[in-house]
């Protein structure tokens, strides 16, 4: 299952460019960061959003190296090591 994709549009038509599959997920990462934080998962990820832009950016290169690995193409994978219960790899 597709978590993330990326496409290309020219006139009508859509190319797709590449897709990443479960259990790498941004929306894995954002779920994270709303338990972390102290609201409930799958409904208080707008108060994270609504929070975002009053927020320094203090943790984002540790978030990089340590959490997910952002390619220059735009791909991504998490450390699954901080995510293993999303597989059922506990």
């Amino acid at each position: 299952m597709a978590t993330t994709s990326a496409w290309v549009g020219e006139g009508t038509r859509l190319q797709p460019m590449w897709e990443i599959h479960f259990p790498h997920s941004l929306g894995l990462l954002y779920s994270a960061f709303t338990y972390y934080t102290g609201f409930k998962v799958n409904s208080g990820e707008y108060k994270m959003m609504g929070l975002a832009p009053y927020g320094e950016p203090r943790y984002a290169d540790v978030i990089r190296q340590h959490l997910v690995d952002v390619k220059p193409d735009g791909t991504f994978r998490l450390d699954m090591r901080y995510f293993d219960y999303a597989a059922g790899c506990a």
